[in-house]
């Protein structure tokens, strides 16, 4: 419950940060002096630092006790952009983080979750220029391709060391359904703690589509909030039927413009 009220506080301050641009939208600079022109602006790269929570989206997960939100993990990135015109830009961008899926159910129980690198290149569309001026608040647009690096443990023994074994009517215990030899098998409680390592180091091609806002805050300082969905060319779980798993990454960003620079 702590992650669900943290992710309702940044969504708020954003707002209100939205709120402030719009209100501050001017052709004027905070010193009194013009606002720095679009090339001034995007002569050099915009970089950029940020970070939020992953949410698993494969068919790792459970419709019966689970809830949709038992996935969610953190991420963080670093990216570099370069504008080409008014419109369009390319960046590359570099991510470390988790995600993880649960499955339970009458017949299936699975459990993951993945260490992430990955490293990819988007092309980029803005509209921040769309009245001539740049705007207080605005959209933005991107897809591309990458590579990751994972790794991936599974949840199956308890704190005890014994195994996880699914019986017909959805319990974990102590002993297989179909082998049962003590008379009086054990319930287990799942400890969260994933430590079998079912894929040790798994590669991947990345496709992530992102899209999300940007916040002036100052002639060279951005605030942002932006959604990427990447779409993983292999699984987190070794098994699987299909060969795409997929994922999301919700993050607050901070955008500086190295243009400054050369103020």
């Amino acid at each position: 419950m702590a992650l669900y009220r943290n992710l309702l506080l940044v969504s708020s301050v954003f707002l209100l940060l939205s709120a402030k641009a719009q209100k501050g939208n001017t052709d004027i600079s905070d010193e009194g002096m013009a606002s720095p022109s679009f090339d001034d602006r995007y002569a050099l790269p915009v970089i950029s630092i940020g970070g939020g929570a992953t949410f698993y989206t494969g068919n790792i997960n459970s419709d019966r006790t689970l809830s949709k939100f038992s996935g969610v993990r953190w991420g963080t990135h670093a990216e570099v952009e370069q504008r080409f015109g008014k419109w369009v830009g390319v960046k590359g961008r570099i991510f470390y983080g988790k995600t993880a899926g649960e499955k339970h159910t009458f017949s299936e129980f699975d459990n993951f979750q993945s260490r992430l690198i990955s490293g990819d290149v988007r092309f980029s569309v803005h509209f921040d220029q769309i009245v001539g001026k740049r705007q207080a608040v605005s959209p933005y647009f991107s897809v591309g391709a990458g590579y990751m690096n994972f790794r991936s443990k599974s949840d199956m023994k308890n704190a005890d060391e014994l195994s996880y074994y699914l019986w017909d009517d959805g319990i974990l215990r102590d002993q297989a359904q179909s082998n049962a030899t003590n008379g009086n098998p054990q319930k287990l409680d799942r400890d969260y703690t994933y430590e079998t390592t079912v894929i040790a180091s798994g590669n991947a091609f990345l496709i992530p589509v992102e899209a999300g806002l940007r916040f002036k805050m100052h002639d060279f300082i951005d605030l942002g909030l932006g959604y990427s969905h990447q779409f993983l060319l292999n699984r987190f779980l070794p098994g699987q039927t299909g060969g795409i798993d997929h994922f999301g990454y919700l993050s607050a960003n901070l955008y500086w413009y190295l243009g400054s620079l050369k103020k």
